[in-house]
């Protein structure tokens, strides 16, 4: 699942992502696939960091952690 304007959707109800960039801020649009017959959503960033948090939390990496 994946938080966009305090809304959940899952991950596999996505088509494409498309980034644009608008006076110094992000935003990324998710389209979803036509059979949920869900509209475009869209998110701003601010900074490219919170941007670069997002597209990992979307690409499903995870980092290194040691157990034990």
């Amino acid at each position: 699942m994946i938080r966009v304007n305090d809304n959940l959707y899952p991950k596999e109800n996505i088509k494409n992502v498309s980034i644009t960039s608008d006076n110094g801020s992000f935003i990324l649009t998710y389209y979803f696939k036509e059979d949920t017959r869900l509209r475009p959503v869209s998110e701003s960033f601010t900074s490219s960091k919170d941007m670069e948090k997002k597209i990992t939390e979307l690409q499903g990496k995870k980092g290194k952690t040691l157990l034990g």
